[in-house]
This record gives C-alpha cells, sequence and structure tokens, in this order.
C-alpha cells in the first residue's frame, strides 16, 4: 500500500493505521473471504481466500473502485455499496455468482457498515464458501426427478412410438423433395440413390440444417424397405438411461422398468432406423449400439437373450469425422462400422448456387401457407443471399424467408422485409480494420477503445443514457460511473 493511499484512508477512513494494518495481517489468514471498501466504494482490503473464490488477483482489485473491478454489478445488487448507503448489516445471505474462470461459487455473505464516531467510513463482507455443499444437495434431488422422470417418461415414450409404427410406417420425404442445381448436390443425390438398398448401415454427417433427416427419409422410401416402419430419435434428446431403455428395450425386473418393453430396433423390425446426433451417446451406450449392428439383435436392459432384428440404420452428426475422433466423441470401432457407407452433405455456403432455387421453393411454400402478396425477391435481396455466409444453412434459409414473406406488404419482398442483422449486412459494407496498429500501453489502448464504444453508444441512442447502457449491455449506474471518469456530460 503506497503512502498517498494510507494517508487518504487515514483521513477518510481509519484513524490507526498501525491498528489498520495489525488487523489486514489477522484477516489474511482466515478461511473466509474478506472485502473491505472506504465509504467512496474502493476496495482497502481484501484477502487470499477472496482472491480465491472471484479468481482475481489481489492487485487487480485493491485501490479500485468496485464498479471498475466487477463491471455488472449496480448500487442495487452489490452488498457493500447497499450496506454503505442503508448504514444497515445484511446477516447470512446466500450468493451464487459466477467468477472470472467461469467457476459457479455459491457463498454465504455477511456484510457489515464500519462506523467511525458514529460515522460510517466503510463496509466490510464476510464470505465463506458453501458450494460443495449445495453442488452435493442439488445432485442428490436432481437424482430424485431424474429417476420420476424416467419412469413416467418411458410410458408416455412408448404410447407415442408405438402410435408412430401403427400410423405412420412410411416417411413424407422423397428425392423429390431434395430442391438443388449444384453439381455438388447432384453427386450425392446420385450416390444415395444408389446406396439406397443396402442393408449395411450408413454415416451421414453434415453441419446443423444442411438437411440430414430429409435425405436419409428419401433413400429410406428409395429403397425395399419403405413399406416398413421409419424410426428417429435425436440421442441428445434424451439421458442416457432412459435412452438405453428406449433404444433396446427393458425386461421386468430392472431397476428403472417393472415390464417387458421393446425398445426402438425391435419396433424398427423390417424398416428404418435414423439415430441424430450419435456423437451425444455415452461410450457405453456407443459400445451396445456397436454389438447390435455387428449381431444383428438386440439384448434388453437386464436381459442376456440377444432378439434378432431386421433393421437398417442410419446414424448422422454435425461434426466431420476426424473431428469427433479427435475429440473422443466417437469411439473408433463403431466409426469403422458405420463408415463402410459415408454421406457428407454440403453446407449451403459450398453450394450458394442453390440459393435462388431454394429462395424460390421457400418463398411459394410460405406465400400460400401465409396468403401472403410477396411474389418475387427484390434483386438486392437475392444478391445479399448469395453473400451472406448461412452458418444455420438451408434451415437458416427457410426461417428468413417465412419471416420475409410473414412482413412483405407488397408483391416483392424487400431489405425492410429481413431480419435486422441482414439488413445491416445489406446497408453497409464491412469495414477493413488499420494493419498498423500504434504500440502503446495495452490499458491505454483498452480505455481508447471503451471510450470510443461509449461515445458510439451515446450517439446511437441520442444521449439517452438507458439506451446506451444497453446497447452496451452493462448496468446504467455503471455507464454513469464510466461517462464521468471519461468526461462525458450526463
Amino acid at each position: 500500500m503506497d503512502n498517498d493511499f494510507k494517508k487518504d484512508i487515514s483521513e477518510s477512513s481509519l484513524r490507526n493505521i498501525d491498528l489498520f494494518e495489525s488487523m489486514q495481517a489477522v484477516l489474511s489468514t482466515v478461511d473466509e473471504g474478506i472485502h473491505i471498501i472506504d465509504q467512496k466504494g474502493y476496495t482497502v482490503f481484501y484477502n487470499q481466500a477472496a482472491s480465491r473464490l472471484d479468481n482475481l488477483l489481489p492487485e487487480e482489485v485493491l485501490h479500485r473502485h468496485l464498479f471498475d473491478v466487477f463491471p455488472n454489478l449496480t448500487e442495487d445488487t452489490s452488498t457493500l455499496l447497499k450496506v454503505l448507503k442503508s448504514h444497515e448489516p445484511i446477516l447470512n445471505q446466500h450468493q451464487t455468482f459466477t467468477n472470472f474462470k467461469g467457476e459457479k461459487i455459491t457463498t454465504i455473505n455477511s456484510t457489515l457498515p464500519l462506523f467511525e464516531n458514529d460515522k460510517v467510513v466503510g463496509a466490510l463482507e464476510i464470505s465463506k464458501d458453501i458450494t460443495h455443499v449445495k453442488e452435493l444437495s442439488e445432485k442428490v434431488n436432481l437424482l430424485q426427478q431424474e429417476l420420476y422422470k424416467i419412469q413416467s417418461s418411458e410410458q408416455t415414450y412408448e404410447r407415442n412410438t408405438r402410435h408412430q409404427v401403427e400410423t405412420n410406417p412410411g416417411t413424407q420425404h422423397t428425392f423429390s423433395n431434395i430442391i438443388y442445381e449444384s453439381e455438388k448436390m447432384e453427386q450425392l443425390v446420385k450416390l444415395a440413390k444408389r446406396v439406397s438398398h443396402t442393408d449395411s448401415p450408413i454415416l451421414v454427417y453434415g453441419d446443423s440444417g444442411t438437411g440430414k433427416e430429409l435425405l436419409v427419409q428419401a433413400m429410406h422410401n428409395e429403397a425395399i424397405r419403405k413399406d416398413g416402419p421409419f424410426l428417429s430419435q435425436n440421442c441428445a434428446a434424451l439421458p442416457g438411461n432412459l435412452l438405453d431403455n428406449v433404444l433396446f428395450g427393458t425386461v421386468s425386473g430392472t431397476a428403472l422398468s417393472a415390464e417387458n418393453k421393446p425398445g426402438l430396433f425391435e419396433l424398427a423390425d423390417g424398416g428404418t432406423l435414423f439415430l441424430d446426433e450419435i456423437t451425444s451417446l455415452s461410450y457405453e451406450t456407443q459400445t451396445k449400439l456397436l454389438q447390435a449392428l455387428e449381431e444383428g439383435g438386440v439384448r434388453r436392459i437386464g436381459d442376456t437373450e440377444i432378439r434378432p432384428v431386421n433393421v437398417k440404420v442410419f446414424a448422422a452428426m454435425d461434426q466431420h469425422p476426424p473431428d469427433a475422433l479427435r475429440d473422443n466423441l466417437l469411439r473408433k470401432d463403431l466409426y469403422y462400422r458405420l463408415n463402410a457407407i459415408s454421406l457428407k452433405i454440403p453446407s449451403l455456403a459450398e453450394r450458394k448456387e442453390d440459393i435462388p432455387i431454394l429462395a424460390r421453393y421457400f418463398l411459394d411454400k410460405y406465400k400460400k401457407k401465409l396468403n401472403s402478396p410477396a411474389k418475387n425477391f427484390d434483386t438486392s435481396v437475392l444478391e445479399l443471399f448469395k453473400k451472406h455466409n448461412w452458418p444455420g444453412n438451408v434451415r437458416e434459409l427457410e426461417y428468413v424467408i417465412e419471416g420475409a414473406v410473414t412482413l412483405a406488404t407488397d408483391k416483392t419482398v424487400q431489405l425492410k422485409d429481413l431480419p435486422p442483422h441482414l439488413q445491416e449486412l445489406g446497408a453497409h459494407t464491412t469495414e477493413n480494420l488499420e494493419d498498423d496498429l500504434k504500440i502503446q500501453p495495452l490499458r491505454d489502448a483498452i480505455q481508447s477503445v471503451e471510450k470510443q464504444l461509449i461515445e458510439k453508444a451515446l450517439n446511437s441512442s441520442g444521449g439517452n443514457i438507458s439506451w446506451a447502457a444497453q446497447l452496451l449491455q452493462i448496468p446504467r449506474q455503471t455507464l454513469q460511473y464510466k461517462m464521468k471518469n471519461y468526461g462525458f456530460k450526463s
């Protein structure tokens, strides 16, 4: 602590520096986090235990204002500032927060005002870490809830699945529903038609929104199995134990089932089973899946008998296979079994020549459904569609056009009918960053950028501080504090 700061503390809060330094030595050894601020909101003491809770170094906190260190705090959410203002203690308050390391921390806090000559000169907060106690309690509650959900959900899921098998043995999509003009899609469709008739499992992969289930349904309806059931399961949609029961079935007497129930493999006998997002499966479930593929049969959970099934299996994932293997999301032996035949669906960014025909298809679809006057696209809209990278692929394009057709008020879909982020892309060209940035101290550079952002937000909001704070996604009080520091007029 420098001499000027000691002098300031002496004059504004604590007369006896020797006593204060002795107190620091004691408080530095306790297991609880201790945080002390002066009457202006600046930190004068911050021990190692508090440092560990927040994942901050003491020197990053000491002598700095609370808003500078914790920008999301406000006078209404900071217990230290509330006590400083009310002069009343806040005792044994539970608090859960995310520290600067991204860890979720739960503490019991007691916050007390500090008095000198009947005047509040600061506030002290004591924080006891109870994260592990709370986590243990939550896990017990979650396990109890999960068991209840599994027992009740299995009955509902079986009823819905049986209804799907009985009322919808086929699927709605065929190869005629795949809209394209590009050479890449032409080659994919030719290959997919050729391998539709094989009984070997097939791996389909491509980015989210590229149409993996559409392709799988088309292949099912092209095959001899088209009159058999088509069942699909998103492997990320159910917890592990329930998913095992749903896929492989159960026998009575197991921990999570009191009756004999067939799984999707048995229900799809003679038809097709589509497993989406297989990288969400646990390694244990992937092993069971591999056994089912190799043995041509399944063992219900809790059973030793292998029940033969005749099922064509499609497995799909968003990741590129080498990435899934590298990240340990997919067992190598399962991948080798599935990869005998694999189909990669190109992203929309890789087949931009298909955008006009897809856009026309979705326009026709939604203008009828929504009774919209829109009949075509403005040239600027189609140019923008070709310029956009479409991270959500065909699904994103469809939703954008659905929204635009809903908003369109005349025969032509205009830029103004598109979502805001696409309107911006159409209205502005991306600015290039300067290659020769001036080398300067990082603190000065950060302050300069922060000042520019505040100025831009205030200009965009017409000087409205609340609106500017929303644009910057910080509390209004924090913005006012920073405006004062940078010399902006309120």
